[in-house]
């Protein structure tokens, strides 16, 4: 026969069953980097404008930079993705009917074109968001 609790192992069966210490622990970073983004929430709401930070040696805002450089690296990715489905055409052409070989170049084009497609959508939201403000 099973013996009856205690007093204290009934609150430490009970606590362990309700216990929310393990569940939570794993949201803390997302917990964090909302609150963090709730900071800047009333200046975005107040619509205050951005403090624009010139850059001495070339007279670029640091907002200009970064929109450069991110359009940069687009048309890089870009050009990589038609590069790459050039190169899984040539090997697709030169198989010779080799299967594997044909499935390599078929993966290569596959996400060549998800790679392009991306940039190409990647392009598109940063001119909307652009346009936007």
């Amino acid at each position: 026969m099973q013996s009856k609790p205690t007093k204290l192992q009934a609150h430490v069966l009970i606590s362990k069953k309700h216990s929310t210490i393990g569940s939570t622990m794993k949201y803390r970073p997302l917990k964090i980097f909302l609150a963090a983004g709730l900071a800047f929430i009333p200046r975005a709401a107040l619509g205050a404008d951005p403090i624009p930070i010139t850059l001495p040696s070339s007279g670029l805002t640091v907002d200009q930079l970064v929109v450069g450089i991110i359009n940069i690296l687009i048309y890089v990715s870009g050009a990589a993705s038609v590069i790459t489905i050039i190169v899984g055409g040539i090997m697709m052409t030169v198989s010779a009917g080799n299967d594997a070989t044909i499935a390599k170049a078929r993966n290569a084009i596959l996400y060549a074109v998800i790679g392009l497609v991306v940039s190409i959508l990647a392009f598109s939201i940063l001119n909307f968001v652009l346009a936007q403000f």
